[in-house]
């Protein structure tokens, strides 16, 4: 749906529509309620530090253990509004890492741009004219490198996690035969200029 085109006169006929009401009354600060939510686009970043105020003043108390686990380091992070109306009101967002997520509030965070990729994401790796070998494995973790600036991959082949560092360059997406593909499958896929 198109955004509507106003014009300068429509605009200007708006705004004294707008003052009128609010000089007259009709339009109170109820009606200017600015504390409702604003739905926050995803974002993803990582904690590469732990910030100086304690553990406790931003992670929410029933996270803290798994908190412990995953943080600080390199694993990019998609942060995003809490669901829970509770934890919303106390000023939570919550990140998550592939299955597991995690209710904090704003700390360390560095925005880093996301690459469309997922923790269980399956992938092919490419054999770049015979320097490397193909075969299809599984996204095991997506951690961002501080020095380099890039994003790097872990990926699981045969039940291991392999050691060495894949970059986006080295794979694509790898479809599932008789699974339907997802909209964002779909747009990974489209990406990689592969036609399904």
């Amino acid at each position: 749906m198109e955004p509507k085109q106003v014009d300068e006169a429509e605009t200007q006929r708006l705004l004294d529509d707008f003052s009128s009401a609010l000089a007259s009354g009709r339009v109170t600060g109820e009606s200017l309620n600015y504390e409702k939510s604003i739905n926050m686009l995803p974002r993803h970043g990582v904690f590469l530090h732990w910030p100086e105020q304690p553990a406790e003043e931003w992670i929410h108390p029933e996270d803290m253990e798994l908190a412990t686990k995953m943080l600080p380091g390199g694993r990019i992070f998609q942060l995003q509004d809490c669901e829970d109306p509770h934890d919303q009101r106390e000023g939570y967002s919550l990140i998550s890492y592939g299955d597991v997520s995690i209710r904090v509030l704003p700390a360390m965070w560095l925005q880093v741009k996301e690459s469309g990729y997922k923790v269980g994401d399956r992938v092919e790796v490419l054999g770049k004219n015979g320097t490397q070998q193909p075969f299809i494995g599984t996204l095991a973790e997506v951690t961002y490198n501080p020095l380099s600036r890039r994003v790097e991959y872990l990926i699981e082949f045969r039940s291991m996690v392999l050691k060495k560092k894949y970059l986006e360059e080295d794979f694509r997406p790898c479809r599932r035969l008789g699974i339907p593909l997802s909209k964002r499958a779909k747009a990974m896929l489209n990406k990689a200029g592969i036609s399904f």
